[in-house]
C-alpha cells in the first residue's frame, strides 16, 4: 500500500497540495522503510518485571548481530522521525 501511496503522491499529486504532499510522502517512506526492516528482524520482545530484552530472530541473522542491531536502531530512528512528521503536519492542517 505504501509503495502505491508514493506513486500516487509523485504522479498525480495536484499544485495546490504540492507542500503538503512532501510531509505525506516522507511518512510513507518511513512507513515502507519500517515495513522492510520489521520484516528482517522479527524482532522478539521478552519482558520480565521492569526488564525488557529483544531478540532478532529473521533473516537479519543470516548477515551478522551487528545488522540486527544496526536495523533495530534504525527502526528506532524512523519511528521518532514519523512521530515529528506527524507533529508538524497537524501543526501544517
Amino acid at each position: 500500500i505504501n509503495a502505491f501511496v508514493l506513486l500516487v503522491i509523485v504522479k498525480r499529486t495536484p499544485i495546490s497540495m504540492m507542500d503538503y504532499s512532501i510531509i505525506i510522502f516522507n511518512t510513507a517512506l518511513n512507513d515502507l522503510f519500517t515495513v522492510i526492516l520489521h520484516f528482517l528482524l522479527n524482532a522478539r520482545l521478552f519482558i520480565y518485571g521492569s526488564v525488557v530484552a529483544h531478540m532478532a530472530d529473521g533473516p537479519c541473522r543470516l548477515v551478522s548481530d551487528f545488522f540486527c542491531k544496526v536495523a533495530f536502531e534504525l527502526i528506532h530512528d524512523i519511528i521518532m522521525q514519523t512521530c515529528s512528521i506527524i507533529g508538524i503536519s497537524f501543526w501544517y492542517r
